[in-house]
């Protein structure tokens, strides 16, 4: 059995966004859920980016100010991966 601290991370960008997230909005069971299934990669990260964050489309769990504010968090996490 491998170790959680031996595995390859795959997808630091989507690891940190859902832990900026997590930390700076008071998410509800149900946001909490969809957070935890949508930002499992950062090609999951990249189409959420695309979808609601430069297209606009409609989410059904973040809107308004707080949509945002996970556009934010999802842009610097894309960012900071590209810099690295």
């Amino acid at each position: 059995m491998i170790s959680d601290a031996s595995k390859v991370n795959r997808s630091p960008a989507a690891n940190m966004a859902k832990n900026n997230i997590k930390s700076q909005l008071n998410l509800s069971n149900s946001e909490l859920e969809y957070i935890e299934d949508t930002f499992t990669t950062d090609d999951k990260l990249q189409l959420f980016h695309l979808h609601y964050c430069r297209e606009k489309d409609i989410n059904l769990y973040f809107y308004g100010e707080r949509l945002n504010r996970v556009c934010s968090i999802v842009s610097n996490a894309l960012e900071e991966r590209l810099n690295k």
